[in-house]
């Protein structure tokens, strides 16, 4: 499981991320599924609490020195950077995969999605410093899913898991799945249900 930033809102209390980690990572841990992500722009001291607490044993922060999953398969992430200032020379870079499939995750406003502006990142100064190139860019901070191809490569929004977006006609409350096979990566939108609404008892 892959999650794109802001994971905890920024009043996110002890009690919201102790539930967290027994309804969620918990479940995971138990499951044998580990949970990789990057940091967004809203985080709480309890969020973070939480996460560096977990990290390494269910929780892994994705960085750019890449991680790999299963055998053929590298994540590369970098944590949200306010007015998309990304610390180039504190980072450390490792080469993108010969044989399979690299993924960056971001959590930041793309150039490639939303077109040039001051706070915006560019995919190519991203890229840059990896001896290679990634298969498919994912970022978070937009709650629209959008998708363009960039260089051969897909790059996405993947919008907000919950209802966030004051768009006219939004694309949240959605998750991704992604495939690899056959040296290749497929996508498919997953619309999360809303939970049933209990009644109140008077």
């Amino acid at each position: 499981m892959v999650h794109v930033g802001d994971i905890f809102h920024d009043n996110a209390t002890h009690l919201q991320t102790l539930l967290t980690r027994q309804q969620v990572f918990e479940r995971l841990n138990e499951a044998g599924i580990p949970f990789y992500y990057v940091r967004g722009n809203h985080e709480s001291k309890a969020g973070n609490k939480l996460l560096d607490e977990l990290e390494g044993i269910t929780v892994f922060n994705l960085s750019t020195t890449g991680t790999t999953v299963g055998t053929d398969i590298q994540l590369f992430g970098a944590d949200h950077q306010p007015e998309g200032n990304i610390p180039w020379d504190n980072l450390t870079f490792s080469k993108t995969a010969d044989n399979g499939e690299s993924i960056l995750v971001l959590h930041q406003t793309l150039q490639q999605l939303s077109g040039e502006g001051t706070k915006n990142v560019d995919l190519s100064r991203i890229q840059r410093p990896f001896d290679g190139t990634f298969d498919f860019v994912v970022s978070g901070h937009h709650h629209d899913a959008t998708m363009t191809n960039w260089n051969g490569i897909p790059v996405m929004y993947t919008g907000a898991a919950e209802r966030m977006s004051t768009n006219k006609d939004p694309t949240d409350r959605v998750a991704w799945l992604l495939t690899v096979t056959d040296g290749s990566i497929s996508y498919e939108q997953y619309d999360i249900p809303q939970p049933e609404s209990k009644g109140v008892g008077r």
